[in-house]
């Protein structure tokens, strides 16, 4: 999906310059001129088509929109001269999907939607302004005019993969973090309308039967909205509970079922990567074939990276390229426009089992929460003393903000997320919501650039705003109901769900597959890493990383998952410096100097 729009106020002087870019983009077959309103132009370019809406004289939503309440298209608000900030305000309080909102008017702005499905790049050519999702396939004059590359927010990727999409490491180009609005006369003023944390700590307790219905109701108009705008779909089982959660949704929604032309699971040799059996167990109990897909360890080469290195943002999206070729080429071939998974279910149902659960409890009801079930039940989950897990809420804050610096990378894991928006914004949230918040950060990655992503759409319904905002505003304890893991979950789907997914205890994982494949790449990843620019800036250390590339340490620790992260960034940085030069106020020399920040 590709759009670009073109925004330049009258009182800017002479529209010289927009219709040189109008020309521009006419000369272009791949794209053609959407929709036009005063001195707002939109346009389209390769690759599927964006579903285009007006919002009468104000502007554009460009992506899908749905009412909150059922599901259905969202209906633009009747008064034809709503102000902007109006019409975002009913967008977040009352909509949801995958768009981004382009206006026109006395204050011009662009707003990207809270689940960060589509992305939204701001930047200015004398007084014209351009906003897109990517900048790979604007024409060259249209580019912006002065990038370079920012080395403070390179090495918070490196330590944090999610700040990839709560800020950009190009200067010269602003980008609109999900939930914010970027000026389009100045671009480097930004307007904040929705966070997670705003929607912490304002619940009424009711009772957990009641509250799961209206999970399970959330969960479905997330279902039928997103994949109603498709005919044919192919939804990812990985066997988990959240996989099983959406096959049951599908099922239980009529006509839905009709439009899924494939239901694939991928699984790795190892018993911890190979979940079919769990699979199978929910697509046979709704009468679907499901599709075991090998994936096959591999050695890793330049191009596996390279080739998606083009973009804005990191690749942090393809770091399994294996599955990630295979999902897509499975996508075409049976004509699929979109991918439907259960990506971001482990932070919105709150899989993370901590005795920062506790901390929360204690800071809303006091030292009576000592004598809560709750602390035995964390206990049993987490397999320690009740006196080990008592320490630990009583440190809170503490325990929480005590992540270690990455194996390989110099700046503190801890340090790089404080700068997501939504995490600094958090400050006031419990220790345990605010492990959530992570999480829902971490989430954003899903949504970046991959090979299924050029195929057709990612959708994520569990990360939709109605089912985030009802998990987010229940307390810790309210969704682990009791100290388990997603227990409000299962007990809300616990009639769709086979048992075996329903009282499964552990979870899968590709810890040793990533493994593996990083030993079966060291030939490449030793020179990609330790002769690249990421290790000359100081960015990786590479006495660390040159300990990390072992077959012994990678077999003993499982930190391939880091490496991958790390190519893929070494990837995008080596394409965007043959083009930019280093910022001048962050510059690698500078980090590399100790001008670390």
């Amino acid at each position: 999906m590709s759009y670009l729009a073109l925004c330049m106020p009258s009182h800017s002087g002479p529209a010289e310059l927009r219709t040189k870019a109008c020309r521009l983009l006419a000369q272009d077959a791949s794209w053609s001129q959407a929709g036009q309103t005063g001195e707002l132009l939109l346009w389209t370019g390769p690759g599927p088509t964006p579903t285009i809406r007006s919002l009468g004289d104000q502007g554009f939503a460009i992506g899908e929109v749905y009412s909150a309440c059922d599901g259905r298209p969202w209906r633009v608000p009747a008064a034809p001269q709503m102000a902007a900030q109006n019409i975002t305000a009913e967008l977040c309080s009352q909509a949801f999907g995958r768009y981004v909102a382009i206006f026109a008017g006395p204050e011009p702005e662009a707003f990207r939607d809270p689940s960060g499905g589509l992305d939204c790049l701001v930047w200015r050519i004398g007084p014209l302004t351009l906003v897109a999702d990517d900048l790979e396939h604007v024409p060259g004059p249209l580019q912006p005019p002065l990038l370079s590359l920012d080395w403070n927010v390179i090495a918070r990727f490196a330590a944090s993969a999610s700040l990839a999409f709560g800020e950009l490491a190009l200067e010269g180009v602003f980008g609109v973090t999900p939930g914010t609005s970027r000026s389009l006369t100045d671009p480097s003023q930004s307007r904040t309308y929705w966070t997670p944390a705003s929607f912490v700590g304002t619940w009424a307790p009711t009772r957990l039967d009641q509250l799961a219905e209206t999970l399970a109701g959330r969960v479905d108009i997330a279902v039928k909205a997103l994949l109603g705008d498709h005919e044919r779909l192919m939804v990812e089982v990985s066997g988990g509970l959240d996989s099983g959660i959406l096959a049951g949704s599908i099922a239980r929604l009529g006509g839905l079922q009709d439009r899924i032309v494939g239901w694939l699971n991928h699984f790795a040799d190892r018993a911890e990567g190979d979940e079919r059996a769990y699979a199978r167990s929910a697509t046979e109990a709704i009468g679907a074939t499901l599709t075991c897909a090998h994936l096959p360890v591999r050695a890793l080469s330049e191009r596996d990276f390279s080739a998606l290195a083009r973009g804005a943002r990191p690749a942090f999206n393809a770091l399994v390229p294996v599955r990630d070729e295979d999902a897509a080429a499975r996508m075409s071939m049976l004509g699929a426009t979109g991918l439907v998974s259960g990506q971001g279910g482990d932070a919105v149902f709150y899989q993370m089992p901590s005795a920062l659960i506790l901390a929360d409890e204690l800071s809303a009801h006091g030292p009576r929460a000592l004598g809560s079930p709750l602390v035995l039940a964390l206990a049993r989950r987490l397999r320690r003393s009740v006196w080990s897990v008592i320490g630990q809420a009583l440190d809170g804050d503490r325990a929480q903000v005590a992540g270690r610096a990455g194996s390989i990378t110099t700046l503190p894991r801890q340090a790089a997320r404080q700068a997501h928006p939504w995490i600094s914004a958090a400050g006031k949230v419990g220790p345990a919501k605010s492990l959530q918040i992570v999480g829902l950060a971490n989430a954003q990655v899903a949504t970046g650039r991959c090979r299924i992503a050029q195929v057709g759409s990612l959708l994520y319904p569990l990360t939709a705003q109605p089912v985030v905002e009802f998990c987010l505003d229940l307390p810790a304890a309210v969704l682990t109901a009791g100290g388990r893991e997603r227990g409000l979950a299962r007990q809300a789907f616990a009639d769709r769900l086979p048992s075996m997914i329903l009282n499964r205890r552990k979870k899968g994982e590709l810890t040793a597959f990533h493994a593996q494949t990083v030993a079966a790449s060291l030939d490449f990843l030793r020179s990609h890493l330790l002769d690249g620019a990421l290790a000359d800036a100081g960015v990786l250390d590479r006495h660390r990383l040159e300990a990390a590339l072992k077959p012994e340490q990678l077999l003993w620790r499982g930190e391939g998952s880091e490496i991958l992260l790390a190519a893929a960034l070494e990837a995008w940085v080596r394409h965007w410096q043959r083009y930019v030069p280093d910022s001048g106020q962050a510059g690698r020399r500078q980090f590399w100097a100790g001008g670390r920040r």
